[in-house]
């Protein structure tokens, strides 16, 4: 999302075709076949969810150390203290809606 502006609803999309099934794609080896995990739409949107608002919404504190300013360059770190940069007072708002209104469950 911060790098390529994807969407939530792609982020989503792209999560449940990595992990919609445990036996599709190599694993690394000697990985257990017991931990290997799948994640349906709806764990997937829910968990997607909670990044969202705890990304967003409640972590104005680590973004308040640096002044409100445009990031130049691409890409990069997402230390306050380094490059990243992102208004201390964003909402999550903007981000969930585009979740519940292209995701389905």
């Amino acid at each position: 999302m911060t790098r390529y502006g994807y969407r939530p609803s792609k982020v989503a999309f792209l999560a449940h075709h990595a992990w919609s099934e445990a036996t599709r794609g190599d694993w690394p080896p000697g990985f257990p076949e017991a931990s290997r995990r799948a994640y349906d739409l709806a764990t997937i949107k829910k968990w997607l969810r909670v990044f969202l608002f705890r990304f967003f919404q409640i972590s104005q504190f680590k973004r308040s150390a640096m002044p409100n300013a445009p990031k130049v360059g691409s890409g990069g770190s997402l230390s306050p203290r380094s490059d990243w940069r992102a208004p201390s007072d964003s909402e999550a708002t903007v981000w969930l809606e585009e979740l519940d209104r292209n995701v389905p469950g």
